[in-house]
């Protein structure tokens, strides 16, 4: 995907107090609304005085805004496991929420700057903003006081997942032939191997459903934002025109994006289910 493609970026705002960033979550829902920018997510954490986290709004608009429970999730687990206030299991989940991150073309390294800026007392806004409609957010946020960290997001988790898939698939071609030349020992080691790189497979091929299922939802509640807007487009003739097209560029480059990431991840499913075929040992 090139690098003018990247659909969407992760910004999280460091405000004073829960009343700033509450102001500061009007100001990105009142540009969503006029069609400043296109908001498919956001959230609203405060630090409390233990230094735990606390999540005070769900995030929005819908479905769509999936990806920015996962940085909220990640944000939350980390900081309670800082502040030894983490209940049990909460490490495991904590580790899963920054795997999702990875796959949002985040890092750990975005958790720990959100953390290390926010002191007891204040709180962030978590908000995932199309790319190319930054800048009246930006503009709107420092007027509040705010402190901006902005990440892009890209589809890395799809690009592993379908190079691992092919991986996987030429390991279990690979001993049909091995067994052929090999002693018994060494086909009885070859088995094995060929076994665990099967059930390696059929992992990848569960997550790569998952994947296409939560793909599918994300992209709908996307178009039906972006669909949202374009109805709600200002009256004034020159406003909605410039608007309309805006909203218009944004709707194809989603769906164009979205068909690039499904096609991908199908293409993987198709390899992996070809590969997987009868259990040999059946």
């Amino acid at each position: 995907m090139a690098a003018d493609d990247v659909m969407s970026s992760f910004i999280a705002v460091i405000l004073p107090d829960e009343s700033a960033a509450g102001a500061a979550a009007g100001a990105l829902d009142a540009l969503h609304g006029s069609g400043s920018i296109a908001l498919f997510g956001r959230s609203l954490v405060v630090r409390e005085a233990d230094g735990s986290l606390v999540a005070r709004e769900p995030t929005a608009p819908d479905a769509g805004a999936a990806p920015i429970g996962v940085f909220a999730q990640a944000l939350v687990g980390a900081a309670a496991i800082a502040a030894g206030t983490a209940p049990p299991g909460l490490r495991s989940r904590v580790v899963g929420a920054l795997g999702g991150l990875a796959g949002l073309g985040l890092g750990a390294d975005v958790v720990e700057e959100c953390l290390g800026l926010l002191a007891p007392g204040n709180a962030a806004i978590l908000a995932e903003i199309g790319e190319h409609w930054l800048a009246p957010a930006e503009a709107a946020l420092a007027a509040l006081g705010g402190r901006l960290i902005r990440r892009q997001r890209a589809g890395i988790a799809e690009d592993l997942l379908c190079g691992e898939i092919a991986t996987l698939e030429a390991e279990l071609q690979a001993p049909e032939q091995e067994c052929e030349r090999a002693s018994s020992e060494a086909r009885a080691a070859i088995r094995r191997r060929a076994a665990a790189a099967r059930a390696r497979l059929a992992d990848s091929a569960r997550i790569v459903a998952e994947m296409l299922a939560r793909l599918q939802a994300e992209t709908a509640a996307r178009l039906r934002a972006l669909e949202g807007q374009l109805e709600q487009a200002g009256s004034e003739l020159a406003l909605r025109i410039e608007i309309e097209a805006r909203i218009g560029k944004a709707l194809a480059s989603a769906q164009a994006e979205a068909a690039q990431r499904l096609d991908a991840l199908r293409g993987a499913q198709a390899l992996a289910r070809a590969a997987l075929g009868p259990d040999p040992e059946d």
